[in-house]
Parts: structure tokens; C-alpha cells; sequence
């Protein structure tokens, strides 16, 4: 996937589970594990935004992305995907922001299969990378 630099960017305007109905994906999901690695703290959590209408958006604990999304069946197609490249460091002074966001970047560059269970979504990528959300609170 190809990120792009943007100031100030415009948005280009996972399995579900038997229980859970089409659309129960969309909405607003913080980031909490990549794989088996629970995500970096910073002072902006990794988020992503579902939205109905196709678009998706998001933090990736330092860079704010976004771009569209097509659903078919238990996968999302995620393109059109942009970011803002700001440099970030974590608390320590390594790059650990860095490689979550490239990770992030990475899995959302293409087609992932989509799970809902109660309020969290998994994100699968065809080569099985993994990322884990629980569902935000509504602010």
C-alpha cells in the first residue's frame, strides 16, 4: 500500500458471525492488539471508523488515515487508503508508534475478513496477520 503525504487531508469521500447482522462492523473500534502484541500507548489510541456509506477513517496512534471501503460477504475491501507522515516516537524514544502504524497500514491495504463478536471486530488479512478492536464509546 502507498501512503500518501497530506496536510490537511480529505477522506476519499471481517467474517461476521451468525449472530451478529450485516452492518454490525460499522462504527467507531479502538485498536487493541496487532497479532498477539497489544498496541503502543500514546495519547491518541489507534482507532478505525466504519462508515455506512463506505468510508473509512481513522489514527494510527500518531498519523490519521482514511479512504474507502467495499463490503462483500464476510470481506472488506479497503483502498483509496491516505495518511498523513508525521514522525512520530513513542514515550521511550523508539520507534514502536512507527512500526504499529506500519503495521496498521499494511493489513488495511487490501482485503481482510471481517468478525464481529458482542462489541469487538477482528480484522484478518489473507496472510493472517491480525487486528483486534473493541467497540468505542459513543462520545
Amino acid at each position: 500500500m502507498r501512503m500518501m503525504i497530506a496536510g490537511l487531508f480529505a477522506l476519499l469521500g471481517a467474517c461476521t458471525t451468525a449472530s451478529a447482522p450485516p452492518g454490525e462492523y460499522v462504527g467507531a473500534w479502538q485498536l487493541r492488539m496487532i497479532g498477539d502484541r497489544p498496541t503502543v500507548a500514546t495519547p491518541h489510541p489507534a482507532m478505525l471508523t466504519l462508515d455506512p456509506d463506505g468510508r473509512a477513517s481513522g489514527n494510527g496512534g500518531c498519523n490519521a488515515f482514511g479512504g474507502r471501503y467495499v463490503r462483500d460477504a464476510n470481506l472488506l475491501t479497503f483502498s483509496h487508503m491516505i495518511s498523513t507522515m508525521m514522525a512520530c516516537a513513542s514515550a521511550t524514544g523508539g520507534d514502536e508508534i512507527m512500526t504499529q502504524e506500519r503495521a496498521i497500514a499494511s493489513i488495511l491495504g487490501g482485503t481482510v475478513k471481517e468478525r464481529v463478536e458482542a462489541d469487538a471486530l477482528t480484522l484478518t488479512a489473507i496472510d493472517g496477520r491480525t487486528l483486534h478492536f473493541v467497540r468505542a464509546a459513543p462520545q
